[in-house]
């Protein structure tokens, strides 16, 4: 998911799901999605890869997005279990 809001290889796919999408299509991930774009983008910053407005821009973009684009799905205690 990071690739909808940082360039890498990849970030074109990414690009064409959500500009891609017509308007009654639903877009769907979980709440571990949050986490992990957290997750990705505060390693990105501590490692001096991104600068602060660049991680602030990134988790402003991805929570917009949140809001506007995605539906976030909860994460059962069966999927939890196999994702450890």
């Amino acid at each position: 998911m990071i690739k909808r809001y940082r360039s890498e290889k990849g970030t074109e796919v990414v690009d064409e799901v959500f500009e891609g999408k017509a308007e009654y299509d639903v877009l769907t991930t979980s709440y571990f999605t949050v986490l992990e774009v957290s997750s990705v983008a505060t390693r990105l910053q501590r490692g001096s890869i991104i600068h602060r407005g660049s991680y602030r821009r990134l988790l402003a973009t991805f929570m917009r997005d949140v809001r506007e684009v995605m539906v976030l799905q909860p994460v059962s205690e069966m999927v939890l279990s196999k994702a450890i």
